[in-house]
């Protein structure tokens, strides 16, 4: 199995909202495109955020890795799960960094 990260990304292509749960969601918002006064163009933009409130398991996540992976959705779960007791030492880390 891949890092966990490269399945977000993915589901992230496709959808707003990516629960890792018992962690958080990586939540993404569409910034639209922009034209300054000084007639500067600037792209529409994805923005990312985190939200550690937003835990319950949608299944998204694990459908997702047990297609690409080919393997059982109880499978792909049981991958989550693990990889989410590795994240729990980093979620402090990562929320003094927003």
């Amino acid at each position: 199995m891949k890092n966990l990260d490269t399945y977000i990304e993915d589901l992230l292509f496709k959808h707003q909202c990516v629960i890792i749960p018992e962690f958080g969601a990586f939540v993404s918002n569409r910034k639209a495109a922009e034209l300054a006064a000084d007639k500067s163009f600037s792209p529409p933009q994805k923005e990312l955020t985190f939200n550690a409130r937003l835990t319950y398991n949608d299944g998204l996540l694990a459908k997702h890795i047990s297609e690409v992976e080919r393997s059982s959705y109880e499978e792909a779960q049981e991958a989550v799960k693990q990889a989410t007791k590795e994240l729990h030492g980093v979620r402090p880390m990562f929320m003094l960094m927003n």
